[in-house]
């Protein structure tokens, strides 16, 4: 398969990978016309694309039929082809479509005024809201990141690796002003993917009924955001040792 123009290697500079996110961002949603309305055409796909976050979030890529995807939005599966080339193309422009909302809104928490607590604990909760705004979403991040397919290393890693980049990038600029030169960003981030991923995807789909809890339970969920501030505060006070 051929790698996708948009996987470019990150930039050093946090302003430039901003950039590349947000001119990727595009290609993951129907173009619009001038006045901004979308075509029949367009519409359709992105019903398409909706009902296929869902569909291979639940059963993976090779348990997928186009018959399923289309089916919810009354489309035939043949009728898919006419919008996506095959079953492949489909799934990238899936993964693109779910996954750099996500990664545009985590690359506006990096700003050099903030301090790296601040810029964590906004990453850390724009996580929790994605997965409830989009529940498939993070289930979806969890079946690629066990399979690890060509799609995980051509469209989801170049997406990542940007927000990680920023992450460096933040973390050197606060290594000059304080005493975290132990932190470790690549921790940081699987610690606060780790969480978001097994409360909502991982402990849910192995326990089953057996789940003691309604991971989108209002309560819940404002218990997961002050223990995600709290394992934030604590990763710092430590590195610190403060």
């Amino acid at each position: 398969m051929k790698k996708d123009k948009n996987t470019k290697p990150s930039s050093k500079s946090t302003k430039s990978t901003k950039v590349d996110a947000q001119n990727n961002v595009d290609d993951a949603e129907p173009k619009r016309r001038m006045d901004g309305r979308l075509t029949k055409a367009e519409r359709t796909k992105l019903k398409i694309l909706e009902s296929a976050e869902h569909v291979f979030a639940e059963h993976g890529y090779e348990g997928t039929t186009l018959d399923a995807v289309g089916e919810p939005v009354d489309v035939l599966g043949t009728a898919v082809l006419y919008h996506f080339k095959n079953k492949k193309v489909l799934y990238q422009e899936t993964l693109r479509y779910v996954f750099k909302p996500l990664t545009m809104r985590v690359a506006a928490d990096f700003d050099g005024s903030r301090t790296l607590e601040e810029m964590l604990t906004d990453i850390g909760l724009a996580m929790i809201q994605y997965s409830i705004e989009r529940p498939s979403s993070t289930k979806l991040f969890m079946r690629e990141a066990a399979a690890g397919t060509p799609e995980s290393l051509t469209i989801i890693g170049p997406m990542f690796g940007k927000t990680l980049q920023n992450l460096f990038d933040a973390v050197d600029d606060q290594k000059a002003k304080s005493k975290l030169a132990k932190l470790d960003p690549v921790m940081m981030i699987a610690m606060l993917i780790g969480v978001n991923g097994f409360y909502f995807s991982g402990f849910p789909t192995l326990m089953g009924e057996r789940l003691t809890y309604d991971p989108y339970d209002p309560e819940r969920i404002e218990e997961l955001k002050n223990s995600v501030r709290l394992l934030i505060k604590l990763l710092l006070k430590v590195d610190g040792k403060s």
